[in-house]
């Protein structure tokens, strides 16, 4: 029984990263705290995310003003054990951001930035092999690209952002905040699945350098889904992999821990 739940625990994870649904924030890892009380936890993760962000400015577009947004995220993230069930911790690395201009209008390809983030990890409660806990994570980051557009101009953003000939400079300024819930369940000693529903918050601040314009790239509050699977190596090395999907958003990563 063990062992049908794991094939099929590893199934979802694999339909998660890889289906057409639409990545999410940033990777959780589970639910529930990885340390005990003084321990620490040192890792590196990546993530890639695809969602789609509202627009909006000084100037409304007749349609919906929508930008699919992806990016790569490249962590480390330091934890300690605070007690035997909460664990706090921080993600210090690079994030990068893309999306595709209007028809022939130029595209954003932001190269990768510093971004970092903050979250704590809780124990709510515990039945057998089945420990049920929460996550809070936030994440914050600035993603720059020059974009040229050509003569006469040019838009992104379904219309909402309006670039004059030439070159610009455009920078994104964002913050991500998520919220989760649910269990960490052992399969084996050395095999455990977790997953859960989660709320997601993106917000952006857009800048064209040289225009008085402002506008507001976000994702309101989603509600998603999250699954993932935990390996055990031995002598406290951890590896997992993670898949997210929401309404107008997914995700797929990949973490390795080590605890001390």
């Amino acid at each position: 029984m063990g062992q049908r739940a794991l094939r099929m625990a590893c199934v979802i994870v694999v339909v998660g990263l890889f289906g057409s649904a639409a990545l999410a924030g940033d990777l959780l890892g589970p639910p529930t705290p990885s340390t005990t009380q003084g321990q620490w936890l040192w890792g590196v993760e990546y993530a890639h995310s695809n969602m789609d962000l509202e627009v909006s400015g000084p100037v409304s577009p007749l349609n919906d003003a929508v930008i699919n947004f992806d990016s790569n995220k490249y962590f480390a993230r330091i934890g300690y054990g605070i007690s035997d069930d909460c664990e706090i911790y921080v993600l210090l690395g690079l994030a990068d951001g893309a999306f595709d201009g209007d028809g022939a209008g130029p595209d954003f390809d932001g190269d990768a930035d510093f971004a970092y983030g903050l979250g704590i990890k809780k124990t709510i409660a515990q039945n057998g092999s089945w420990t049920w806990g929460t996550v809070f994570q936030a994440t914050w980051g600035e993603v720059n690209d020059d974009m040229t557009a050509p003569v006469g101009g040019a838009t992104i953003g379904s219309g909402a952002i309006s670039l004059a000939a030439g070159l610009h400079k455009v920078t994104l300024d964002w913050y991500e905040f998520m919220l989760a819930f649910g269990p960490t369940v052992a399969m084996s000693e050395d095999v455990s699945v977790y997953g859960g529903p989660y709320i997601n918050l993106f917000e952006g601040d857009l800048e064209i350098r040289g225009s008085q314009n402002e506008y507001e790239l976000e994702q309101r509050l989603e509600l998603g889904g999250f699954l993932g699977i935990l390996l055990n190596l031995g002598q406290g090395l951890s590896v997992n992999v993670e898949g997210q999907a929401g309404v107008d958003s997914w995700l797929g990563g990949i973490g390795v821990q080590l605890r001390q």
